[in-house]
């Protein structure tokens, strides 16, 4: 427990000070275990919102492909 409030303090502080890397990171997560991302037990629209931005995000680069392969992540959360 001790291991996940280190991991989360890790992340918010990284979401803060380097965006850029939080969203790379997620991004990377996220496709390495996507029925894990979609079926985390946090709040759905939670889940919709932190997709949507990084969605938003990759959008904003340009990188099509990622915004692809997050649209059917979120469009799977949405289903539940």
């Amino acid at each position: 427990m001790a291991r996940d409030k280190a991991l989360d303090r890790i992340l918010k502080e990284m979401s803060a000070t380097d965006r850029e890397a939080f969203m790379e990171l997620s991004y990377i997560a996220i496709m390495h275990e996507p029925e894990y991302a979609v079926s985390l037990s946090h709040d759905k629209q939670e889940k919709v919102e932190a997709i949507e931005d990084l969605i938003e995000f990759f959008k904003a680069q340009e990188r099509y492909e990622e915004c692809a392969n997050l649209v059917k992540i979120l469009n799977q959360i949405k289903e539940l």
